[in-house]
């Protein structure tokens, strides 16, 4: 919308500055001191047409350059100023534009600067978050390693406790089993029938906690 409207005023100025300009022109050449300046500056724009029109036909030197009627002086002035003061609206709106556009750049310039800072602070942030997670994750790895091998020092307690209590089964019926062969050959030469079976179950007990 601003472009628009900018756009409008300097077609609206442009249309203005020729009626603008005649009145211009009316005002520098009804005022004394206005219409004095004007007039000179035709005289010396005559002038330095004739020099150029001169050197451009071949014609070195010096000469006598006379000044030019005062109608023709004071058409040329109105000219001068009509065409003067289209000329400064003219400049004055491109110099307008070309603020416009300069302002319109460096506008792009931060916002594009301060779109880098802000991506650059969002990936440091999500670096930092990202960080942050993989040390808890770090930390409670750790913590499961140290639970598992306490659990695994556990188990293997529970098994050599297992297998010491199983071998010392083993051996206490091995011992009552011999006794009991001895007593029995001094009263009749028989065994004691609770050997074998009490034998075989502690072999298997024993078996069984090194399986474990």
């Amino acid at each position: 919308m601003a472009t628009f409207m900018f756009k409008l005023g300097t077609l609206a100025l442009k249309t203005l500055a020729k009626p603008l300009a005649d009145r211009f022109k009316g005002y520098v050449m009804t005022h004394p001191s206005g219409r004095q300046a004007a007039l000179a500056l035709a005289q010396r724009l005559h002038r330095v047409e004739v020099t150029v029109a001169r050197r451009a036909d071949g014609r070195e030197g010096r000469a006598f350059i006379g000044d030019m009627t005062e109608e023709r002086g004071v058409e040329l002035a109105s000219k001068l100023a009509s065409e003067g003061f289209v000329f400064c609206v003219g400049a004055g709106l491109v110099g307008l534009e070309y603020e416009r556009n300069r302002r319109k750049d460096e506008a792009k310039r931060e916002a594009e600067a301060e779109a880098r800072r802000r991506a650059a602070a969002q990936a440091l942030a999500e670096r930092e978050q990202l960080r942050v997670v993989n040390e808890a994750q770090e930390a409670r790895l750790a913590e499961l390693a140290r639970r598992l091998r306490s659990v695994e020092d556990a188990v293997g307690g529970v098994v050599a406790e297992l297998r010491r209590e199983a071998t010392e089964a083993a051996v206490g019926l091995r011992d009552g089993g011999g006794g009991g062969g001895g007593g029995g050959g001094e009263k009749g030469g028989r065994p004691a029938p609770a050997a074998e079976p009490a034998a075989a179950a502690a072999g298997t007990a024993a078996a069984a906690a090194d399986g474990a």
